[in-house]
């Protein structure tokens, strides 16, 4: 049986280097948002950071497409609530959320 392939093909030497030249959070942020958005045409994207383990919160850094972030969100609410609760990589699927989420 073939191994399942990738729908993405993408320089990742070239975009960890762009990563890795830019020192602070907001930059970077930039960056993915930006190739998360050039990977998916007609999305819109929003890369949040957690900045305080002691007090946790998900804080907008960067935004790609016609999105604005409402701000910084609570740590166990929504789909990044879930996220963060289950520790692991999930799937949702589009028609059971709101833009908002």
């Amino acid at each position: 049986m073939p191994s399942p392939k990738s729908l993405f093909v993408f320089p990742v030497a070239e975009f960890a280097a762009s990563l890795l030249v830019r020192q602070e959070v907001i930059p970077r942020a930039q960056v993915i948002a930006d190739k998360v958005a050039d990977l998916l045409p007609g999305i819109a994207v929003v890369v949040y950071a957690v900045t305080d383990p002691e007090n946790p919160s998900w804080t907008p850094k960067a935004t790609a497409g016609e999105i604005a972030a409402a701000g910084t969100l609570e740590f166990d609410a929504g789909t990044l609530g879930s996220v963060a609760q289950s520790g692991s990589i999930q799937v949702f699927q589009g028609a059971d959320l709101q833009r908002e989420e």
